[in-house]
């Protein structure tokens, strides 16, 4: 299976859940000048500071398939790597990397793959396939992406450990958003495994992990509020803010703050260029209960 999983990837991508002392934030393109050297490596670590290993069958850097740069890591069929690192006590987990490899024609087997977070593989005749913790039951689930071998994908998860769900992003498009965790237990990031299948090797490149927002993922122009929501705040229609300043931060100057109907005693000042709208009734502004 090429599996990406995230104590977060799987089928690709996936995230190993032993504590490590690295922080963050972290990001590596498997180049020379970050210790990487060309060549094939077995169980144990591939850089010097074993910030990548390889956990089961063999792994390479190559410059022959790159998604930029110099240089890219090769995942053998059948083989896994895993970066661990700890995120701390952070409620929010960026994890971004560029995916290229062998779609499966089959769900994956979890069975036995212990507690993660967020899980992910490629599959041949649906495209990028989730397993969503929340499904009634829990079950892999389409996202209507399509993919092929020979493209590099960019994959950005936004990893919420307070609502215990994930967001994907396919290049700079939010195409998922609320996915459960496999495991809802889970209160922290602590690692990064990726899973190859046995259909062929698969590569990875550019790989960031980190509290900010990486630099492709947009600003939005349009952001919800509403003073009455109490659960996972992102700024969408499903999970809207629930205080005015942070509407306004989060949005794109010269864009959109929709509140849904109701009153809130906040007052602040606007410093930038910003639309007011309400939603479904009178939105009031510095009304003290």
């Amino acid at each position: 299976m090429n599996l990406m999983r995230l104590c977060a990837f799987v089928a690709g991508i996936a995230i190993s859940l032993a504590a490590y002392s690295q922080d963050l934030p972290y990001t590596t393109g498997f180049e020379p000048a970050e210790g990487y050297i060309l060549g094939v490596y077995g169980p144990g670590p591939i850089d010097a500071t074993a910030n990548w290993n390889v956990e089961d069958g063999t792994a390479a850097i190559r410059h022959t398939v790159v998604y930029e740069d110099l240089q890219a890591l090769e995942i053998g069929p059948l083989s896994a790597v895993d970066a661990p690192r700890s995120g701390g006590a952070a409620q929010t987990i960026w994890v971004q990397g560029a995916y290229r490899g062998m779609p499966q024609d089959e769900d994956p087997d979890i069975s036995g793959l212990g507690p993660r977070s967020a899980l992910l593989y490629f599959n041949t005749t649906q495209g990028v396939m989730v397993y969503d913790g929340l499904a009634d039951p829990a079950d892999w689930v389409e996202v209507g992406a399509s993919v092929n071998s020979e493209s590099w994908y960019l994959i950005t998860i936004r990893l919420d450990f307070a609502s215990r769900t994930w967001d994907l992003y396919l290049g700079d498009s939010l195409i998922a958003e609320g996915i459960g965790f496999m495991d809802p237990t889970l209160s922290t990031y602590n690692g990064f495994r990726y899973r190859a299948s046995q259909n062929g090797s698969d590569y990875f490149d550019s790989f960031y992990v980190g509290l900010e927002t990486p630099a492709n993922i947009p600003v939005p122009t349009l952001v919800w509020v509403d003073f009455d929501y109490s659960g996972a705040e992102k700024g969408t229609e499903s999970y809207p803010y629930n205080t005015l300043a942070e509407g306004v931060d989060g949005v794109q100057a010269g864009g959109t703050v929709r509140i849904k109907a109701g009153d809130t005693a906040e007052t602040l000042q606007v410093t930038k260029e910003v639309r007011l709208e309400s939603e479904g009734g009178q939105a009031r502004i510095g009304i003290q209960p």
